[in-house]
């Protein structure tokens, strides 16, 4: 009798796993543009600033600390700016430049989040031009950061990579990321769908050992 119920018990836990594999949630983020400068001819970059453009700081936070793991696990050096400059305010340009040279960082990521659920026309990038620190102005001044969270929107978000020494702008891309029923799991998607996407396009070099 002992052996029957034992052999339920694991057979009902069998199910119960299957059950919850079956139901486990995969986000899906692509990429549909990007964008990249013909004309820059320096090196892979070897240490990130990441700019998340966010009016909460808590997202901020939460974004910038998943793309310097999914970068990590790329094998590429970066850091949170929220580090250095933890404030949810305009941030100076004179700020970011003190942090960008005292950080020995040779490349920027501007990241924003651009539209909820609203298609993106194609065509050329917007930004593609724009000086470093007027796009991180006027990102924080256009950034839809809604204090809510909706698991049936699509997430339409623009990345930019910048140039430390000469501020030029070197890469641009648009994500989408489709419904996630969680914003950590979106953050999640989206981050570790960059960091493969900038290594894939050859822009980032492996960390330092």
């Amino acid at each position: 009798m002992k052996q029957v119920w034992t052999n339920r018990l694991v057979l009902c836990l069998l199910t119960l796993g299957a059950l919850a594999g079956c139901s486990k949630t995969t986000v899906e983020t692509t990429v549909p543009q990007t964008w990249k400068n013909a004309s820059y001819q320096g090196p892979r970059f070897e240490k990130l600033l990441i700019m998340g453009v966010a009016r909460f700081e808590e997202r901020r936070r939460l974004f910038e600390d998943s793309l310097e793991t999914s970068l990590a696990s790329e094998d590429v050096a970066s850091e949170a700016s929220w580090k250095s400059l933890p404030t949810p305010e305009l941030l100076d340009t004179a700020e970011i430049r003190n942090v960008v040279t005292a950080g020995n960082f040779d490349g920027v990521l501007i990241t924003r989040l651009v539209d909820v659920d609203v298609k993106v026309e194609s065509g050329n990038d917007p930004l593609s031009g724009a000086p470093m620190y007027a796009t991180y102005r006027e990102s924080y001044d256009e950034v839809r950061d809604p204090n809510f969270f909706d698991p049936n929107a699509d997430y339409r978000v623009q990345t930019a990579l910048y140039s430390a020494e000469s501020e030029e702008l070197v890469w641009v891309a648009r994500s989408v990321t489709a419904k996630p029923p969680s914003v950590e799991e979106g953050i999640d998607s989206m981050t570790r769908t960059m960091a493969r996407t900038l290594k894939e396009d050859g822009l980032v070099a492996p960390a330092a050992p």
